[in-house]
């Protein structure tokens, strides 16, 4: 009897013994597969750290798979030294307070679908201070703060300009309170615009250009060189004076779309110095626009300055100035433009209460991208 009661306490021992050892052990340690291993700590096994858990190894830990390491002691930093090209489908800083990436030379780490940042975390590059981003769009939900300098390179907004130089040449203000087209512009800066210098013309007839094409009258000057789609500025004229966008017959010939009255005989057009945005559509543009201007002598005027899109005035660039005999004035205007498409054409336009000539000497056309 008593060499079995010693047996049973043995036992006894050996197994509270063995127990305890088991308890030290990390016993979320486990494996799901040969791509997954998860370390999770509970509390008896909270000082377990990255160091005294894997020890020194002298080998990669080389995965397809994934690789979650949480509630780590100590040390807290994961280093990541990719030693070839690879693709990382998402990095979780949870618990860790720092990712390095060292020694990247000519290798990358690539962020396949997001990266996620808790409780403060942050990017930075000690060594130049950049944090290169090549995607074509970055989404900023909610509030931006930026300390230092902000530095953007890549494209260029939208903008273009045109502008005069010393002018010489006098808008003849045939027609008083018609608009008259300004012409004798130089091209400026243009990104994603073009420039036309424009011209002018003389007309010899006007006609009904009949029913089929509806209410429209038959515009006469041979070689007139205008385009299908063109926008012109008639002037000298009873029933026609004004701002027309042509459409062409041929060489010879253009229409209009207004109510044919008569032939109002010999005339004359402008096509006006322009700007015109080669694509995009529903943009917003600030557009603005400064003149130094001349009157040729004669009576008092007033004289207004206004800037066009197409055939639309755009009246809140409208500015006027009273010029009495051979007076010099300064002029400004300007507005924000909501919504502009490709194709869509930009110029000047002045216009006066008697027929004196009006010299823009000095002064410029300006559109910039919101």
């Amino acid at each position: 009897m008593k060499k079995l009661l010693l047996l049973i306490l043995m036992i006894i021992c050996f197994i509270g013994v063995y127990s305890q050892k088991i308890e030290d052990l990390p016993r979320a340690v486990t494996s799901l597969g040969p791509d997954l291993l998860i370390v999770d700590q509970p509390d008896q096994t909270r000082g377990i750290s990255v160091t005294n858990f894997l020890g020194a190894m002298s080998s990669d830990i080389v995965t397809s798979g994934d690789v979650t390491i949480s509630n780590l002691a100590s040390p807290n930093t994961v280093v990541l030294t990719p030693t070839a090209t690879g693709l990382i489908d998402s990095l979780e800083t949870g618990d860790v307070t720092e990712v390095t990436l060292d020694s990247l030379n000519t290798n990358y780490l690539g962020i396949n679908s997001q990266i996620v940042f808790e409780n403060g975390a942050s990017i930075s590059n000690s060594e130049t201070d950049t944090l290169f981003l090549t995607e074509t769009i970055v989404k900023v939900d909610g509030d931006l703060f930026i300390e230092g300098d902000l530095h953007v390179t890549g494209t260029e907004s939208k903008r273009a300009d045109m502008y005069l130089n010393n002018n010489g040449n006098p808008t003849t203000m045939e027609t008083s309170g018609s608009p008259i087209g300004m012409i004798h512009f130089t091209v400026g800066d243009l990104h994603d615009f073009t420039f036309d210098a424009g011209g002018t013309g003389a007309i010899t007839a006007y006609a009904d250009f009949g029913v089929a094409a509806g209410d429209t009258v038959t515009v006469t000057d041979n070689s007139h060189g205008l385009s299908d789609g063109d926008y012109i500025v008639i002037r000298g004229t009873t029933n026609y004076n004004g701002v027309w966008q042509i459409g062409l017959i041929d060489v010879n010939s253009f229409y209009i779309v207004d109510t044919w009255v008569a032939d109002d005989g010999a005339s004359d057009w402008e096509e006006p110095s322009y700007l015109q945005l080669i694509a995009g559509s529903g943009e917003a543009f600030q557009i603005s626009w400064h003149l130094s201007a001349q009157k040729g002598g004669g009576a008092s005027a007033t004289v207004m300055w206004c800037a066009y899109k197409n055939t639309t005035p755009l009246n809140k660039t409208i500015s006027q100035r009273e010029m009495p005999g051979t007076d010099i004035g300064s002029i400004s205007g300007g507005a924000l433009i909501a919504s502009v498409s490709g194709g869509d054409r930009f110029f000047m336009i002045v216009q006066s209460d008697n027929t004196n000539d009006i010299t823009n000497k000095f002064g410029a056309l300006i559109l910039v991208q919101e």
